[in-house]
């Protein structure tokens, strides 16, 4: 069953026009932080035919630094700035809801150039307004969702940006062992999977045509980004897509984390044993 924050509002629905066929794909990667997301992101805006944005609903960027990835736009933050200055105040409640789809139409989903257009879209931003899935519902958004099935590789690139106070590297390919707390990484491994779960429900919920890709899959195959693209209605045979982003972390587990012991034990026995790579 899906977790009550993740079950949209469809109260607000009638703020929104019905979605005009403009022959454009809009899309949005749906993805958990951790996720492999903003390399996915900038791969996709490699295409010719294809715009991805990073983040437009981060409400807090990494130490108030600029997210990469992707083309950069206007972001939620900065529209929500511009009637702040426009009107001497911030906008209420229901004014947020009628500017969430004019954001979205004029801006997110507005570049003429190409053929697709969409941007990242995180678990938590997903969920964190009404008017967000009642805008993906609306206009029929395609959704991307990006998946790294190796949870335990997501906890601990989590907790290496943590530690070293950046999250993506670009050309810079440094890592370091992470201490990973043993007593809740059960917990965590639990909490990812439930999202993931969670996540798959709310694209089905919201009726949006859906096709799910493995950050897996894309390291050891990078061809297998040419299904996203037949998804996103793009020719999948235009070249290689590239990004000027970096893999950070070892191989191993046993490089990456410091106290692998303790871990190992912590999840020996357990269904997420498999995921550890000594």
């Amino acid at each position: 069953m899906i977790p009550r924050r993740w079950k949209p509002s469809l109260i607000l629905s009638r703020l929104f026009r019905a979605p005009v066929a403009d022959g454009k794909t809009k899309f949005v990667l749906l993805a958990k932080q951790r996720s492999g997301s903003t390399w996915v992101i900038d791969l996709l805006n490699s295409h010719p035919d294809v715009v991805g944005y990073s983040e437009l609903f981060d409400y807090q960027c990494w130490n108030g630094t600029d997210l990469v990835g992707g083309s950069t736009c206007m972001n939620w933050n900065t529209f929500v700035a511009k009637f702040h200055t426009d009107h001497g105040r911030e906008p209420s409640r229901t004014e947020q809801r009628q500017l969430f789809p004019q954001f979205l139409s004029r801006h997110a989903f507005a570049d003429e150039r190409a053929k697709a257009v969409g941007f990242k879209l995180m678990y938590n931003q997903a969920v964190s307004h009404p008017a967000i899935p009642q805008y993906l519902q609306q206009h029929k958004v395609h959704c991307l969702h990006l998946v790294r099935h190796n949870l335990l590789d997501g906890i601990v690139s989590q907790d290496a940006v943590a530690n070293r106070g950046f999250a993506h590297a670009g050309t810079r390919a440094e890592s370091q062992a992470t201490i990973i707390d043993p007593a809740s990484i059960i917990l965590r491994l639990d909490r990812r999977a439930t999202e993931i779960a969670a996540a798959r429900e709310f694209a089905e919920f919201l009726n949006l045509p859906t096709h799910e890709i493995s950050y897996e899959d894309l390291c050891s195959n990078p061809t297998a980004i040419s299904n996203a693209l037949k998804f996103l209605n793009v020719d999948s045979g235009a070249g290689e897509l590239t990004s000027q982003l970096q893999k950070m972390s070892a191989n191993t587990h046993r490089e990456t984390i410091a106290n692998f012991e303790a871990i190992e034990q912590a999840i020996r026995g357990t269904k997420y044993e498999t995921m550890l790579r000594p």
